[in-house]
Formats: C-alpha cells, sequence, structure tokens
C-alpha cells in the first residue's frame, strides 16, 4: 500500500538529491501518443546528472501493479555553487486508455524495490480560451486588503485563474487565500523548499540580484513557477505575476484575453511575449487620495518602459507565454519548445504597472527613486467596476476595516 503524501511535502528519490513537488500529466509532451508525467521540483548537479531513476506508475493505491517508466532529464537551471536547483524530469508510458494510471513512485533502479511512499498524479483543467495567472510564493504576512484588491482587478481584467504557491502565511493572508479559493478563482498550492542531506530546513526568503546565497532563493520560486507552467498547460495563455504587479488593458481591449490573442494573431509562431514594465513609486504623499482603492492612489508611473538610465524597464520583463509551446520558465525568461519564438507584446495594447518603493541597494542595481515619472490616469476607467466588484464581498471578514468597507459600499452605489 503506497503512503501518498499530501500537496506540499516531496517525495525524495531514494538516496539521489532528488526531490519531486508535483506529477503532472502531459498530453503530447515529451512524448507524443503517451502517457507522460513531468516531474517538477529540486536537484542537485550530480543527481542530475547520475544514472538517473525510475518511475512506478499504478492506476490504484495497493499499488498492485506498477508499470516502471526511465525518468528521463528535461531541464536543469544553471547555478554556481551546491544548490538544489529547479529539476524537470520526464517519464512516458505506452498507455493512452481511457482508464489513466492515477498515482506515481520513484526508485534508483527498480520498481521491484519495495517501494511504500507516492504521490497523486495531477492532471490539468481544460482551459481552451482561458487566460491563467501564476504568482510567485506567497509566504509571511501580504497585506489583505491589497490582495483583495489585486484579485479583483485580475478578474475584471479577464483572468480565468490564478495559481498561487505558499508556504507558511500569516492567518489574514491565508483567509483572503481560501476565500478565492473557495469561489474556483485561486488554485492554491502549498509547498516546502527541498532540504539537502544534512542541512537544516528551511522557508522561502526574498532573493536578490546581488546576493550569492540568495541564489537557492530564486529556484524555490521558480520550481513553482514550473509547477504551475505544467499545471495549466492546457490554458490558452498564461503570465507570471507578482501581487504588486497589475496587467492593464488598453483600449480599445479590455481583458487580457483579447490583448494576448491579439499578440498571437500577430505572430502566430510565438511561444511567449515578454511584458514591459512601467514602474508607479509608491514612495511619498498619493497623487490620488480620494480613490478608496490603495492601487489607484499612485498614478504617476515611469516615462519609459524600456531600459534606460534608471535602470528599471526592459531590463525586468515579465511574460505572457502559451503554456503547450514552452518547457520551463523563471520569472523573466522562457524556453521555448521546438522552433517557436518570443516577441514582445505589442506595447500599445497594454500597460503592466509595478507599484515598487524606490530601491538603493549595495550593488547600486536599481536606481530608481529620481527616475522621471508622468501623470497616467488610464487605469481609472475600471475603478467603477473595480468598486463595484469590491461591494459585493464580504469586506469585513476579509480583512477590510469596517469604515472602509461601508465607504466602498458607498462609491459602488454612486458609480452604478
Amino acid at each position: 500500500m503506497l503512503r501518498i503524501v499530501r500537496d506540499g511535502e516531496n517525495v525524495q528519490v531514494g538516496q539521489l538529491e532528488v526531490h519531486v513537488m508535483s506529477a503532472i500529466h502531459r498530453r503530447d509532451y515529451p512524448q507524443p501518443d503517451a502517457f507522460n508525467l513531468v516531474l517538477v521540483g529540486w536537484a542537485d548537479s550530480d543527481s542530475y546528472k547520475s544514472k538517473g531513476f525510475v518511475c512506478c506508475l499504478t492506476k490504484s493505491r495497493s499499488a498492485g501493479l506498477l508499470v516502471q517508466a526511465p525518468a528521463k532529464p528535461l531541464f536543469l537551471e544553471a547555478a554556481l555553487g551546491p544548490v538544489m536547483r529547479v529539476a524537470l524530469f520526464g517519464c512516458s508510458v505506452a498507455d493512452t486508455t481511457a482508464d489513466p494510471f492515477k498515482f506515481v513512485t520513484f526508485a534508483e533502479d527498480s520498481c521491484d524495490v519495495n517501494t511504500t511512499l507516492g504521490r497523486e498524479i495531477a492532471f490539468p483543467p481544460d482551459g481552451r480560451n482561458k487566460f491563467a495567472a501564476c504568482v510567485r510564493p506567497a509566504y509571511g504576512d501580504v497585506d489583505p486588503v491589497r490582495l483583495v484588491e489585486w484579485m479583483e482587478m485580475a478578474k475584471l481584467v479577464g483572468v480565468d485563474v490564478v495559481q498561487v504557491s505558499y508556504h507558511i502565511v500569516s492567518k489574514r493572508t491565508l483567509d483572503v487565500l481560501l476565500y478565492y479559493e473557495s469561489t474556483g478563482f485561486v488554485i492554491l498550492a502549498p509547498v516546502t523548499p527541498a532540504v539537502r542531506k544534512g542541512y537544516p530546513p528551511r522557508g522561502f526568503s526574498r532573493p536578490r540580484w546581488s546576493h550569492k546565497e540568495d541564489v537557492e532563493a530564486w529556484m524555490d520560486g521558480w520550481v513553482t513557477l514550473n509547477d504551475c507552467v505544467h499545471r495549466l498547460s492546457r490554458y490558452d495563455f498564461v503570465a507570471i505575476l507578482d501581487f504588486d504587479e497589475l496587467l492593464v488593458p488598453s483600449s480599445p481591449y479590455n481583458t487580457a484575453l483579447e490583448v494576448a490573442q491579439a499578440a498571437a494573431d500577430q505572430y502566430p509562431q510565438a511561444a511567449a511575449f515578454f511584458i514591459h514594465t512601467y514602474v508607479v513609486l509608491v514612495d511619498g504623499p498619493p497623487t490620488n487620495s480620494r480613490s478608496l482603492i490603495s492601487f489607484l492612489r499612485y498614478l504617476e508611473r515611469s516615462v519609459s518602459n524600456k531600459l534606460d538610465d534608471s535602470g528599471w524597464g526592459a531590463s525586468s520583463p515579465k511574460l505572457v507565454f502559451r503554456p503547450t509551446r514552452v518547457t520551463s520558465v523563471t520569472t523573466r525568461t522562457v524556453t521555448p519548445a521546438k522552433t517557436y519564438t518570443r516577441k514582445d507584446l505589442p506595447g500599445s495594447s497594454y500597460k503592466f504597472l509595478h507599484y515598487s518603493r524606490c530601491q538603493l541597494g549595495k550593488s547600486n542595481l536599481w536606481h530608481g527613486c529620481d527616475i522621471e515619472r508622468v501623470s497616467d490616469r488610464d487605469i481609472l476607467r475600471f475603478e467603477p467596476q473595480w468598486l463595484q466588484a469590491l461591494s459585493r464581498l464580504p469586506l469585513s471578514r476579509l480583512g477590510f476595516k469596517r469604515d472602509h468597507a461601508a465607504d466602498i459600499t458607498k462609491a459602488a452605489a454612486a458609480a452604478r
């Protein structure tokens, strides 16, 4: 009898430093006309390049019949030093019957070895003609008001589902995430960073480009993004976003799907589109202080969304991609499959706003405090609908103060 691990637990493959976070079914990748699994997790370089391991697939938790398939390396993120890296493996068997495999376990050499720890296979939902978003891991405390505002704006611009990976969040943050999970808008994916033998347990931390010791922090976030890519592989388009970023369609477009589909029609061979960032600095007094929506209190953005002397902009683009056309991702890059290409999302169709404080670190990498700014009120066309969407929620239960919730209800009624 297999013990099936819970979501958020990793399965280590024997004595190898290979830790599988998820096993996700793919229809035609890595092999056409086969039952495919993509294994997402962590590995060190030596284990990734070792003689390998096998997948042991079964249709029953009792593990009476195990079908063996070699686990083939698909991707290992480059990194310096002995760190746990993003690793992807693929297992394929010639079984495409109507009764699919449901569980998988792993062994270094043979499924004849007594293996008792396995995981349930994830089957991606149908996402045809839909737009999804992957969010980097949430941990600690995320302001519930901003989180609710972000969710409602995402819904307003036509995002159909958001996958949120999380690790030890505050109660008020979890309450919001569970609420949106209950509505079907959020897919919650608990995650625990893998730990090398002899090393202490660890959580998530905010990585910095300038700190070599943050390499694993980047890797941890990218593991969750690759899980999201394959878990949402049947959606037409997927974006990688953070909770301090808004993808705002520009007229005549009203939804993210319309923006992405127009780009796909223009570039039919594109696997992914780079999204260039305007920065909205939230230092100093708000420029639209009367707004009841915190995102709308600051309307001054950077003049350019291209790489300029400030260091902001195209130096850190984000992505919208077609998941069946990419094999791996990081926050700002994708690996296209086959002969597909990467293009810029046409700038006239959207504005991508990153709400941030200016930063001056030791590396002198970010020079945001004195960037040239311009007032941009285009996003205000969404304010009436945004207020109305908020007014329909149980705001007090989601962390809004009573007076704030009452003001939103009044403003929404006046905007009708």
